[in-house]
């Protein structure tokens, strides 16, 4: 949390995604895509930003232009200061090596044109004609900000009817716990890449039905295609954070996770697993691991640990026959760098 002291008492505003509520976090997520669509530029972003996550409006009080200026250098400074919904990207990072340790790590969550330390502008004037920089969502949520859904209002604060979200908590050694099962993993990553691809919000609708539902212990996917027409009224932003809940999850597996060398990385827009043939629940069953129903219902690390055991016993098998890694590679359609890691 940001801490700001006031004359009267002192402002607390959230700095992470974790410390959002359920409605602070839809309200970023709609401002995010507009400045995704071009409707707001990062700054304007982040000042309306600041005003969702504290509720300041101008006050109809009259003040003189001194006053007026520093009011509006002080929301400045703080909207400066909300920089986790989104960082820098650098389409030729090699650049970045020719500076300074220091101004490299401010970099990385500094835009180069809010950089004004007198320190850094030297350096930084050596690149900044050269140096291309685009806007990508931070993704590093460690838990789901939408624990539930309402599907329909009643009286009040409360609802007739819940879907329950998936939980997936990161701790601070990088360990998850879920409640995840290997069938709504296979089934979410399929409309999500579909969603993806496509923008249809009819397979945004299925992505989220997949993950919520009335029940966590219990995932039939034909229900849930039938629950995803319920979905429709909902507000697109809300679905829109699903989305980006599930894509965090993917950036977790993919980057920092224990699996991954299960994902194609040279496949970087689809994320998927890169197993080939081995990559199915049904193929999975066929090698003993259990029944397509069983291996349904595992949790999503027990899937993957499977799936990893399986990978690491095709490659063993095959080097005993003498087989060369980027022949492995070739066979099991997985990336030669995966190979090599095995």
């Amino acid at each position: 949390m940001i801490s700001v002291k006031g004359k009267n008492r002192t402002i607390t505003i959230p700095d992470s995604w974790d410390e959002l509520t359920p409605d602070q976090y839809v309200s970023t997520v709609k401002l995010i895509y507009q400045v995704i669509d071009g409707e707001l530029t990062i700054i304007d972003f982040r000042l309306k930003l600041l005003q969702e996550l504290t509720g300041y409006e101008r006050s109809n009080k009259r003040f003189d232009q001194d006053e007026q200026d520093q009011i509006n250098s002080n929301l400045y400074l703080l909207a400066e200061m909300l920089k986790f919904p989104i960082k820098p990207n650098y389409l030729n990072p090699e650049l970045l090596t020719v500076l300074s340790q220091e101004l490299q790590k401010k970099l990385r969550s500094f835009f180069p044109w809010e950089i004004t330390d007198e320190e850094f502008l030297p350096e930084l004037s050596m690149i900044s004609d050269r140096l291309e920089c685009s806007m990508v969502m931070n993704l590093n949520m460690h838990k789901n900000p939408i624990p539930y859904l309402p599907l329909s209002q009643g009286r009040g604060d409360d609802w007739a009817v819940r879907l329950l979200g998936p939980t997936f908590n990161i701790d601070h050694n990088g360990m998850v716990e879920t409640d995840i099962m290997a069938g709504e993993y296979v089934d979410a990553m399929e409309y999500y890449l579909l969603f993806q691809k496509t923008k249809e919000v009819h397979y945004l609708d299925m992505l989220v039905s997949m993950l919520y539902r009335p029940e966590r212990g219990k995932h039939n996917t034909f229900e849930a295609q039938l629950r995803a027409k319920t979905l429709e009224p909902l507000d697109i932003n809300l679905k829109r954070g699903v989305f980006l809940f599930f894509q965090n999850i993917q950036e977790y597996l993919i980057n920092r996770s224990l699996y991954k060398i299960l994902f194609n990385r040279e496949d970087s827009d689809s994320k998927v697993i890169s197993l080939g043939i081995i990559a199915t629940i049904y193929n999975l069953a066929k090698k003993g691991y259990g029944t397509p129903e069983e291996i349904n219902t595992m949790f999503l690390p027990d899937y993957l640990n499977m799936l990893l055991d399986m990978l690491i016993d095709a490659v063993g098998n095959m080097r005993s026959m003498d087989l060369k890694d980027p022949e492995i590679a070739d066979k099991l359609k997985v990336p030669l760098y995966v190979i090599m890691q095995i």
